[in-house]
């Protein structure tokens, strides 16, 4: 287990790449971080998601990320650890 996050209710689904959602809990902030999502290509390429809202704007649909974070570098470095932490909880 790691003592910086935790993975709480992993919902596996099959649409497309995505194979599962969960939460994410950041222990050191008290954050619960709602509506992760776990991705797997055909290709064994993996990754997470941060949660998003669907934005429709003149007849084009988007996804949204509702977090996002100033430093690129902080991103990947965060979705790393999560991918890691996944992998051992499911």
């Amino acid at each position: 287990m790691n003592d910086r996050i935790e993975i709480l209710n992993y919902d596996p689904c099959d649409k497309n790449s995505l194979v599962g959602k969960f939460d994410l809990i950041m222990k050191k902030w008290g954050v619960t971080i709602r509506g992760m999502c776990h991705f797997r290509k055909e290709d064994g390429k993996e990754w997470v998601g941060l949660p998003t809202f669907w934005k429709d704007a003149d007849g084009v649909g988007k996804y949204i990320p509702t977090i996002e974070f100033l430093e690129k570098s902080h991103e990947v470095e965060f979705k790393r650890l999560v991918l890691e932490e996944l992998k051992r909880a499911i």
